[in-house]
């Protein structure tokens, strides 16, 4: 190939029609061919994220994110102004602070002993500065089992770097200790690391499994990277040096339509108070130039010594026109040797195949079966596809599950769900709150307090009760502290060591005992009633789930299963659903409800106000506009003679 070619002997070439998700894969495949690293840069933070997403078809695992700090924390700009100035504390964002880190603690370390091939990156983030190679090792410690290293030694050098001593490490920038054991989860690793010491020696090290906290895969050497999060950026100013200036000679550098580039790189530096401290986009496009690298855009230019031009081209729109999603697909296929469509999980590749086999093709037969006995195929494969496109050269046309029923996806930041840590509701606790400990009843919540005794620091709730009392709950049993929810008069604080909570308590139990006796006979009483029996789905429920309009959470479909498993049982329905707003619950409610109305049966929904009840009226009636299903509402908003005609209208 004339790119690879052109990029080995060390110069410049410029790749034209890369429509779609093409020009990501293209740079994974030339990655492949690459003896050194790759760097695609892309003009947004989002383009970059797709492009890991993208690349890692062809490349799983060995692509990663290098992103921008996205807005500077208060008193980034202190370091700047003289050394009287007085810089409040102000921590990054942890996601972009681990991500960011992890890319410089891997281009310090050893490249033949990881698998990274590319790193894909917005342009802001070659304008921001970076760790330099001498600060990053002054905060680089390299390990080695056998080797000689005080714990002590190895403790005092994680709290230097703002690391939290805790009872069980859990979260990235944690350590504890028990005995000769020391547990270190770094910003820069996946997984935490389990140090064993005998003595002044390293006796083992081992990653271990953060749900179980059982050690996992044994390691001989470890290189720990930590940057104190609090000062990066002052830290990260003082190098005077980008992502490029760490990236080896030999590497292969993707521009991802350069005058998009430079417009963004411009609205940054229009954004910013004090340019000063950062990189001109002129500065890096003449970093980039000592690097082989290669200029993508979409509109194809001059066919040149050192030009190419592909011929690529965008997928039709699904849904603009008269013709059905699957009408759609079958045009494509008549104009294409082979149709390949990327689900993003089972699921959904499941609901595609059902709905493929369920509807009949142009000439009367079903898709699948007047495409078996044809050289055209549609193949559905998963992974993560993000813009299809057609290479008429080949006749194959790449399609996203997302663009045939125009689907669109919400990023969110999940913080993973950790089974050993109990709810953490004193984050939503400011001071004067009301609160209640389980052995010592209401009190008000006076903040956080950090104690350290015998070299160890650890944080507290601080809790006043009559008297003035104090009392200090540890962070770690933050589970006896509730926040005090019983209504807007303002309670009495309980005396420590008094009577009076103990006999609420014993109320609240006999009243307790009171309604689990009413609810045991409840349910008693439906187990012995039968339930509605509904079938499996059909066409119209597959089409209907696959209407949605963004993408669903792995848990959305988790508990939609488990929903529609207890539909199919013949006894009433008992389950609960928890989760936060905005993740999805209504659309499990959409999907139920309209199972069973298409089954000839009727759904209630009850919820508390009236404007809810106004919302989710809205919400169905779009959701279901194009099937004969008839959905009202019933609230203070409707007059008498309007309810009236609603119930009477009820079968």
């Amino acid at each position: 190939m004339r790119i690879v070619s052109t990029l080995r002997s060390g110069q410049s070439i410029s790749v034209g029609g890369l429509w779609g998700s093409f020009g990501s894969h293209l740079a994974a495949l030339l990655a492949r061919e690459a003896k050194c690293l790759s760097l695609l840069i892309t003009p947004t933070l989002e383009e970059a994220q797709e492009a890991v997403e993208d690349m890692s078809l062809f490349l799983p695992g060995e692509v990663t994110l290098f992103p921008p700090w996205e807005s500077l924390p208060v008193g980034h700009t202190a370091a700047r102004m003289g050394a009287g100035a007085q810089e409040p504390e102000a921590l990054p964002n942890v996601h972009i602070y681990r991500e960011r880190l992890s890319v410089l603690h891997w281009l310090g370390a050893d490249k033949s002993k990881t698998s990274l091939k590319v790193i894909a990156t917005p342009i802001t983030a070659l304008l921001q500065p970076v760790l330099a190679p001498q600060i990053l090792a002054e905060n680089t410690m390299e390990l080695k089992v056998g080797s000689a290293m005080g714990m002590d030694r190895l403790v005092e050098w994680l709290l230097d770097r703002d690391f939290d001593f805790v009872d069980m490490v859990e979260y990235p920038g944690e350590f504890s200790r028990r005995g000769g054991i020391l547990d270190v989860y770094l910003y820069s690793s996946e997984r935490p690391l389990r140090i064993e010491f005998f003595g002044d020696r390293i006796e083992s090290m081992r990653e271990f499994d953060i749900e179980s906290q059982r050690s996992q895969a044994p390691v001989e050497e470890a290189r720990l990277t930590a940057v104190p999060r609090r000062r990066i950026l002052s830290m990260e100013e003082r190098g005077s040096v980008n992502l490029l200036t760490l990236l080896p000679k030999e590497a292969w550098i993707f521009l991802k339509e350069t005058l998009q580039l430079e417009e963004r790189a411009n609205k940054f530096f229009a954004r910013l108070p004090d340019s000063g401290g950062y990189f001109s986009f002129a500065a890096v496009l003449k970093q980039i130039r000592q690097f082989p690298h290669a200029n993508f855009s979409v509109i194809p230019g001059e066919l040149t010594r050192r030009a190419v031009r592909f011929n690529v081209v965008p997928l039709p729109p699904f849904g603009q026109g008269q013709k059905s999603w699957l009408e759609e697909l079958d045009t494509l296929l008549s104009e294409q040797k082979r149709v390949i469509i990327f689900c993003n999980n089972e699921a959904e590749e499941m609901r595609l195949k059902e709905l493929l086999k369920a509807r009949p093709a142009g000439d009367g037969r079903r898709p699948s079966q007047a495409r078996t006995g044809s050289a055209r195929s549609i193949r559905l494969e998963i992974g993560r596809l993000n813009h299809g496109y057609r290479l008429l050269d080949v006749g194959v046309a790449l399609v996203a599950h997302n663009e045939i029923f125009s689907r669109y996806r919400e990023r969110r930041e999940l913080r993973p769900y950790r089974h050993t840590r109990p709810i953490e509701s004193f984050l939503d606790l400011g001071k004067g709150d009301f609160v209640v400990h389980i052995a010592h009843g209401i009190g008000k919540f006076l903040g956080l307090k950090q104690i350290e005794r015998e070299g160890r620091r650890q944080e507290y709730l601080e809790i006043q009760y009559a008297d003035r009392v104090k009392v200090l709950v540890p962070v770690n049993q933050m589970e006896l502290v509730q926040k005090y929810v019983g209504g807007p008069k303002r309670p009495s604080l309980d005396k420590v060591g008094g009577k009076f909570w103990q006999r609420r308590k014993d109320k609240v139990k006999e009243a307790v005992r009171d309604l689990a006796a009413e609810l045991i006979q409840l349910a008693a009483l439906r187990q012995t009633q039968p339930g509605i029996v509904y079938g499996e789905d059909d066409d119209w429920q597959r089409k209907f789930e696959a209407e949605f309009p963004y993408e669903e959470t792995e848990d959305q479909l988790k508990v939609m299963a488990e929903i529609k498993k207890d539909m199919h049982q013949p006894k009433p329905m008992d389950r609960l659903i928890c989760g936060d707003v905005g993740y999805g619950k209504t659309e499990l409610a959409v999907r139920a409800a309209f199972k069973a109305a298409t089954s000839g049966k009727q759904t209630a929904v009850l919820v508390p106000t009236t404007i809810l009840a106004e919302q989710h009226f809205r919400t169905f009636s779009e959701r279901m506009a194009d099937y004969p299903i008839m959905i009202e509402v019933l609230s203070r908003f409707k007059t008498r003679s309007e309810q009236h005609q609603v119930l009477e209208r009820m079968p």
